[in-house]
């Protein structure tokens, strides 16, 4: 048997009229928590990665204006 599916805009008013705004966002505190430590893995491993495969031989070559 399939159950009818609510439109999301009246879930979205049902939670505010039963649990006030506070409902609409409880687990959120979780996903920000998550969210923050999966970009500080990424962002401290990219800096690593990037000096570890870096080729010493090679220097940069600096941008100048003029040829």
């Amino acid at each position: 048997m399939l159950h009818k599916r609510e439109p999301p805009l009246t879930i979205i008013r049902e939670t505010l009229r039963s649990q006030g705004l506070r409902g609409l966002y409880a687990g959120c505190t979780t996903l920000i928590v998550g969210t923050s430590v999966k970009a500080g893995v990424r962002f401290v491993s990219y800096d690593r990665f990037k000096q570890a495969l870096a080729d010493k031989d090679v220097s940069s070559i600096p941008f100048s204006s003029s040829p």
